[in-house]
């Protein structure tokens, strides 16, 4: 007796034939996830890198502003350092310029600048932002019209360009601020990281300089 295969069977068997199997799924997924698992921290580390590279130069700029307006407006200027809770909870985030208007009344220069995500000025005084241990003007404003007040710290440039507080002696070259990794920023002694960027500041003239491993 002959055999009649139909052609909507052939038609079928050979869909069957070209379906992956079970074993096949699952090598392909356990390739998939150590491909993963060596391509998301690589990444991670890269973003982390560029948000530090970033934050650093957002110092730096703020600064440059800063002494470029006091010196074209002929008006000390104030750079305020902003602990942002909102985004993060160890050291300072965001920065403002704020010069005395009229009366003697403070008011900002331009909009607040946030760091990135995920990094912060160090508030270690002893290894990573010296400076902070010689600034004396404090206090805390609400930023950008938020309902609780921020704390911040700050130091000025004259349109000489001096840094005020003034600092003599072989403190000068402690003037540096550094940018860290936000989880790293609170802690009271620590080394410094793989990445980083700090911003020295010449006492006399106000000039930065950036500095990255």
């Amino acid at each position: 007796m002959k055999r009649i295969r139909h052609a909507n069977a052939t038609i079928a068997d050979e869909r069957h034939e070209q379906a992956f199997s079970l074993v096949e799924l699952l090598v392909v997924l356990a390739i998939l996830t150590i491909i993963m698992s060596m391509v998301v921290p690589a990444v991670t580390s890269l973003l982390s890198s560029t948000n530090l590279a970033q934050g650093g130069e957002t110092v730096f700029d703020q600064i440059a502003v800063a002494r470029q307006y006091a010196s074209t407006r002929n008006i000390t200027t104030e750079v305020r350092l902003i602990k942002i809770n909102s985004v993060s909870n160890q050291g300072y985030s965001a920065l403002q310029l704020w010069t005395s208007g009229t009366g003697g009344a403070m008011s900002p220069v331009g909009k607040m600048v946030y760091l990135p995500q995920a990094v912060a000025v160090s508030e270690n005084t002893t290894a990573l932002s010296r400076m902070l241990s010689f600034l004396t003007v404090s206090g805390s404003m609400a930023p950008g019209g938020a309902a609780s007040n921020a704390p911040y710290i700050s130091f000025s440039i004259r349109p000489s360009g001096a840094v005020s507080p003034v600092i003599t002696g072989t403190d000068r070259s402690n003037l540096y601020l550094t940018v860290v990794p936000a989880r790293l920023a609170g802690a009271a002694t620590i080394n410094l990281p793989p990445n980083y960027a700090t911003i020295q500041i010449n006492p006399d003239t106000g000039n930065a300089l950036l500095i990255r491993p």
